[in-house]
């Protein structure tokens, strides 16, 4: 369970790298080649997707947890590859695109936060308050390009950042509480009697 729990924090820390990316992307193309920016983005959003569906197909102990994550990271997944396919044609909705995927990924750190780096006893806090800005933020980029605002590059931009920080706040707190989580966690049950043995006794 240790380097179970140990490798799916390196995992997860390759999906903030490529939201790190993504932030800094938006930050410093914005509006410029847009539709070249939505179609890397569709790639790295798919990858992001496909690690966090791998990194549950590997985990043998599978949490309820652990399915809530598979299933946001093949919703992520696919709507990468719809994303990169469609890269056109989807410029003038690609704000939703993205701000949904924000919203997506600031529970996913607030979720982690809860459930796991709260475990180690370190600032947890953080992770849930920038998952709680990022999610805030992409409900606040919907709104405001709903009401006609252009610039929200930059704004999406810093969202993924915020993002991102606070996965990689959740990955090294883990890493290094993992002795703690491991220690928190209930004794596994004792195996049942093998067939015969209360005859023996």
């Amino acid at each position: 369970m240790n380097n179970a729990l140990k490798s799916y924090k390196a995992r997860i820390m390759i999906v903030d790298i490529v939201m790190l990316i993504l932030g800094a992307g938006f930050i410093i193309w914005q509006d410029d080649m847009m539709a070249k920016l939505i179609l890397v983005t569709g790639v790295l959003v798919a990858v992001a997707g496909l690690i966090l569906v791998i990194n549950f197909l590997l985990d043998k102990d599978k949490t309820a947890f652990d399915w809530t994550i598979m299933i946001i990271g093949v919703l992520v997944l696919t709507g990468g590859i719809l994303l990169a396919v469609f890269a056109e044609a989807v410029v003038n909705i690609s704000v939703f695109i993205f701000a949904g995927l924000l919203v997506i990924y600031g529970i996913i750190d607030i979720a982690t936060s809860i459930a796991v780096t709260r475990l180690t006893g370190g600032i947890w806090w953080l992770p849930l308050l920038l998952g709680l800005a990022a999610s805030g933020l992409g409900v606040g980029i919907i709104i405001l390009k709903t009401q006609g605002t252009d610039a929200v590059a930059i704004m999406t931009g810093i969202a993924f950042i915020v993002a991102a920080v606070g996965g990689i706040i959740n990955a090294v707190q883990t890493f290094f509480g993992r002795k703690k989580i491991m220690g928190s966690m209930p004794p596994p049950p004792p195996p049942p009697p093998e067939f015969g043995d209360d005859l023996k006794a």
